[in-house]
């Protein structure tokens, strides 16, 4: 059946919406997430001071931030994609809107284009509060929705003489349970980057030579860094010790959840999503303990994040499949 142009639009959004993740993550592991310290501009500029009087003046202005042209300009690219996207995503869900009330449910393009504008503020906040960590967390997280909801859009608009299977309870009941615990270490997982908690623990599979450190709850505090001039600094050493074991323990839950949930896909002959599934967590389970083996290298964290994305959009095509109307 031929697919509609929304549809391409709406995939066109999603691989976009990837590099913008990936963008974002580069530029969080660089450090250049305050390469410019003012929003939306650089130093007062469209783009980054290039000139001696715009550095001269960049200087004045900002004297306790000296400009840094490779970090400003990391974070300035980061900036001109996510703003691309956001044109996409009002784009795609007006026309989905116009055009497609009868395969896309009218709530699917307004909360995307209310998240886009909220998106846009928590990239404002990431800067203005310096780093914040539940911030930068929910500039993750958004990110990852914004990528899912346009993935549910091209799911809802793509034309499929595919038959419909019976319906099967216990699969749909696992593959939700998956879909929140998957939900859940990615805010850990978010929790982790933005309180610098990756490589707190150089061991694995024990922490610090303990296979579960003594738990506290201010670990996930998400006023943490509240009031403080550098809030990346306000956590104790033990607590992102607590967050890392937790982050840890949240893959190995998810990991075991997910191998009942394929049984059940392969078994209800959902088989090429269930392969594609079980490719992509063993490659982010290998990619996670890289990190922590050879202390976060660049490439492989970056990577992290993007298959994590796309475990994402896996885990929701899942769902969309064995929850589609017969």
């Amino acid at each position: 059946m031929k697919q509609s142009k929304t549809f391409y639009f709406a995939v066109l959004g999603c691989i976009f919406t990837f590099g913008v993740i990936l963008l974002g993550s580069y530029t969080r592991l660089t450090d250049a997430g305050l390469g410019c310290p003012d929003w939306p501009g650089c130093y007062g500029h469209l783009a980054v001071p290039s000139t001696p009087s715009a550095i001269a003046h960049a200087t004045t202005e900002y004297p306790h931030m000296p400009l840094a042209a490779e970090k400003a300009w990391t974070e300035m690219v980061h900036r001109y994609f996510a703003g691309t996207l956001g044109l996409i995503v009002f784009g795609v869900s007006i026309a989905s809107l116009r055009a497609h009330r009868q395969k896309v449910p009218v709530w699917l393009p307004c909360t995307l284009m209310l998240l886009i504008v909220f998106q846009a503020a928590l990239g404002m906040w990431t800067v203005t509060l310096k780093l914040l960590p539940v911030v930068v967390m929910g500039h993750l997280l958004g990110g990852f929705c914004t990528f899912g909801l346009l993935g549910l859009i091209a799911f809802k608009l793509q034309a499929s003489r595919a038959s419909q299977r019976g319906e099967n309870r216990p699969l749909q009941v696992a593959g939700l349970l998956t879909l929140l615990l998957l939900v859940g270490q990615i805010f850990l997982g978010g929790w982790t980057s933005s309180n610098y908690a990756a490589l707190v623990c150089p061991d694995f599979p024990t922490c610090l030579g303990q296979w579960w450190p003594t738990f506290d709850s201010k670990a996930f505090d998400l006023t943490t860094g509240v009031g403080y001039d550098v809030p990346s600094l306000a956590m104790d050493n033990h607590l992102r010790v607590v967050i890392q074991a937790t982050h840890r323990l949240g893959a190995l839950l998810l990991s075991g959840v997910t191998l009942v949930f394929l049984g059940l896909l392969w078994r209800a002959h959902y088989r090429c999503i269930s392969v594609v599934l079980a490719t992509l967590l063993s490659l982010q389970i290998t990619l996670g303990i890289s990190n922590v083996l050879y202390l976060l290298p660049l490439p492989v964290a970056v990577m992290h994040t993007g298959v994590g994305a796309l475990l994402f959009l896996a885990f929701l095509y899942a769902n969309h499949l064995i929850w589609k109307k017969s």
